[in-house]
């Protein structure tokens, strides 16, 4: 009887033991978000800011302890700014990886991103960029950048009250900016010269042309910030030494200065705020960008991917609870469910509410605290977060 109950003794601290690995386990499984955009090439360029951003406020997060115990990692796939690929990317995110929630997107793909993360019911978190089309109907969309013809009306009123009519605008072929730039200039009595510039060649001689051709003093540069950078060294001191250049808010003046003379005078957008870089927020960026890889340079664009990541975990901290015992019934599911996270048997259900959860919890959040000089939030039912415009000269 002795040998029998030393063996009960045994079999008994054996299943505690093995309890407490499967709990450990449950309550420091991974939260996977997919992020699909364009890293490929000089284009590829912000967004691999934008995603390094990403995982710094990720990696922070983690190393204090993660999402209330739950480690929170990066799913990154390039789709060469195709639809088809981003389209494909998505299907993976949601179908192969789980993932509670989706970034990423561009003016090519974002459409394709919004109208998965409607039908499989999860969180598309878009900030890359927000053409018109996110903003149809999409009841699982959320921005944290403003929608883009915000950005293009707020521009066009610039130039109005500094007595400007007419504009410079060079732009890629097929952009979506341009088109709705064009739109929101019209009615205030903007005109613009447009000169489009190719996106798969490095040849930009005839673009360069025109662009001395037209002697307005205002030039808007629209595109990534590598092909403005190399465009405006092909055109040289000689060009912009007498003309003031507009960037959008999603180039990184920074990037476009390099090189260049110190003539070139930039008047870049901004929807984060003034004076960014003497904010909280960038300096732990900076930090942390540092200790994820000390040859990453941080950036304004790496600094939106962090504020976004930011506030996506704010959303995951509403909606995460590792054991969920919101009932007596709960409690005696609760084995079964550690066993299912540790065997990685996926419970589908459980997951899509905590999507639907996460939805919910974003979209009502306000005044939210990121260490910028300003507090954002999604207010009035809307998809974009209420961030304020201003001009900052670089």
């Amino acid at each position: 009887m002795e040998v029998k109950g030393c063996v009960m003794i045994f079999i008994r601290q054996c299943l505690l033991g093995l309890g407490l690995c499967m709990l450990v386990s449950y309550s420091y499984a991974d939260i996977t978000v997919g992020m699909s955009a364009g890293f490929s090439g000089f284009r590829g360029q912000d967004n691999l800011a934008y995603r390094y951003g990403v995982e710094t406020a990720f990696s922070q997060t983690n190393e204090a302890g993660g999402v209330k115990g739950e480690i929170i990692k990066l799913e990154a796939l390039d789709d060469e700014f195709s639809s088809d690929l981003a389209g494909q990317n998505a299907l993976r995110f949601t179908n192969r990886k789980n993932v509670l929630a989706m970034l990423g997107g561009g003016e090519n793909t974002s459409d394709v991103l919004s109208n998965v993360a409607d039908q499989k019911e999860i969180l598309f978190l878009g900030g890359v960029s927000t053409p018109p089309k996110m903003f149809q109907n999409y009841d699982n969309v959320l921005t944290v950048r403003p929608p883009m013809s915000e950005e293009t009306t707020y521009m066009c009123r610039q130039f109005v009250d500094r007595g400007v009519s007419k504009v410079t605008v060079a732009y890629p072929e097929y952009s979506v900016m341009y088109a709705e730039l064009k739109r929101s200039c019209a009615p205030l009595g903007v005109v613009l010269d447009a000169v489009s510039y190719p996106i798969s060649s490095m040849s930009y001689s005839k673009s360069v042309q025109q662009l001395f051709e037209l002697a307005n003093e205002n030039v808007v540069m629209l595109g990534d910030s590598k092909t403005i950078n190399l465009l405006l060294a092909r055109l040289g001191g000689d060009f912009y030494g007498a003309k003031t250049v507009w960037l959008a808010s999603d180039v990184d003046p920074d990037l476009v200065k390099q090189n260049q003379l110190d003539t070139l005078e930039l008047k870049v957008l901004s929807f984060l705020g003034s004076q960014l870089k003497q904010t909280q927020a960038y300096k732990a960026y900076s930090e942390n960008l540092a200790k994820l890889n000390p040859y990453l340079m941080p950036s304004l664009r790496g600094l939106e991917g962090y504020v976004t990541a930011l506030i996506l975990v704010r959303g995951l901290e509403d909606v995460i609870n590792p054991f969920d015992l919101k009932s007596p019934s709960d409690v005696i599911k609760l084995p079964l469910n550690v066993m299912r996270r540790f065997t990685g048997w996926v419970q589908e259900g459980k997951d899509i509410e905590q999507q639907r959860q996460l939805v919910i919890a974003l979209s009502v959040m306000e005044n939210l605290n990121v260490g910028l000089r300003t507090y954002p939030g999604f207010v009035d039912g809307n998809q974009s977060m209420n961030w304020t415009f201003s001009v900052e000269d670089y």
